[in-house]
């Protein structure tokens, strides 16, 4: 029963924060990937909006204006991200950080009681 409302808040945290954790790694793909001429992000249709407006104000503070290119992707999820550069690629996807999450959740209940 754990599990299952662990999956549940989990599910519902990266759906009401997904747009902040795009931004999040979008800028912290930009502090580590200074030296890239340009980056591609990917984020679910319905989350472009949401995000464009904190990007094009992280582009301008970070000397990466015209280096951001925003792209919908049909089939990612609201919260998910893939940000891609010429060296390589990361994402960050829901399912990761439920499977994360869902692994403490279990761990902690498998750890012996203490007093």
């Amino acid at each position: 029963m754990a599990l299952a409302a662990a999956r549940k808040i989990a599910g519902a945290a990266l759906d009401a924060h997904g747009p902040a954790r795009i931004n999040a790694a979008i800028e912290a793909a930009m502090d580590s990937l200074r030296h890239q001429p340009r980056l591609l992000v990917k984020v679910a249709p319905e989350t472009i909006n949401a995000v464009k407006p904190h990007i094009d104000d992280m582009c301008a503070e970070h000397a990466y204006v015209g280096a951001v290119l925003l792209r919908a992707q049909a089939g990612l999820r609201k919260g998910e991200v893939v940000i891609d550069w010429s060296d390589g690629v990361v994402s960050s996807s829901p399912q990761e950080t439920e499977a994360r999450i869902s692994a403490l959740v279990e761990a902690a209940l498998a750890a012996p009681e203490t007093h």
